[in-house]
């Protein structure tokens, strides 16, 4: 079979953004599995918080990013990617930058003891074999 070719984009404005782009090759090429009964709990954890911050900061988003955009599971999935690198890993560099507390980036303890059991297990770091290949 031919191999398989993906292309990543990355914004030179905004370097930080590299991350986010990885994790949604990475949820394409293992057959979208941010989609997944997996990843639902941590989709519902993720909305729960944005809903919360959004309410309590009174903030309305329209347009192309409204809360319709933020709640598509490739996007949770990406953000919950870069969160896990930074805030997780602590992996601090020009590639990855997500806030914490804001809208996109919602944070609380039972997100974050989420996101760490399913990304360890996904990147193969509970196991120490890292598995990026398809």
């Amino acid at each position: 079979a031919d191999p398989v070719r993906l292309d990543l984009c990355g914004d030179v404005r905004c370097p930080s953004s590299f991350s986010h782009e990885i994790f949604h090759m990475l949820d394409y090429e293992k057959g979208e599995v941010s989609r997944s009964w997996e990843f639902q709990n941590i989709k519902d954890l993720y909305k729960k918080e944005f809903n919360r911050i959004a309410k309590e900061k009174k903030i309305t988003l329209k347009g192309k990013y409204d809360q319709e955009y933020y709640f598509q599971a490739t996007e949770i999935f990406a953000r919950c990617g870069e969160m896990y690198l930074t805030h997780i890993c602590g992996i601090n560099n020009s590639l990855v930058a997500p806030g914490i507390g804001s809208v996109e980036y919602p944070w609380t303890l039972e997100l974050a003891e989420a996101v760490k059991a399913y990304f360890d297990v996904f990147l193969g770091l509970e196991t120490g074999k890292y598995e990026f290949a398809a």
